[in-house]
């Protein structure tokens, strides 16, 4: 399948996992951290995908673009906002660190219909 050029992954990885006590997208489910499965579903679906964090250095092994909150505090608002104002496409499909289930199907069937919803 083609990657599709119009929409930019984003990947939302700035979080503080207070509540959880350690970064969730590198928690591993069977022996892959978390922000790994995301990408192993987001990289074949669009042209570009970009990481927003606050902490780069832990995900440089990933090599991908990367951008700190640009209004820090805000949580995944922030990363919204960074997200919209980096990318150079129209538009983009947001996705947090810590979902391991996506599906390639259904995010491809969101884009093409994006036209006809907000």
């Amino acid at each position: 399948m083609q990657k599709i050029k119009n929409v930019s992954g984003v990947v939302l990885a700035g979080g503080r996992s207070t509540r959880y006590g350690k970064n969730k997208a590198l928690v591993k489910l069977h022996g892959i951290p978390l922000i790994e499965r995301v990408l192993d579903v987001m990289l074949p679906i669009f042209r570009r995908v970009i990481i927003i964090t606050n902490t780069p250095d832990e995900y440089s092994y990933l090599e991908l673009p990367m951008y700190q909150d640009i209004i820090k505090g805000l949580g995944p608002l922030g990363g919204i906002i960074t997200g919209l104002r980096v990318i150079p496409d129209n538009a983009g499909f947001f996705v947090a660190c810590d979902m391991p289930f996506l599906n390639q199907e259904l995010i491809r069937h969101i884009v093409e219909i994006k036209a006809d919803f907000d």
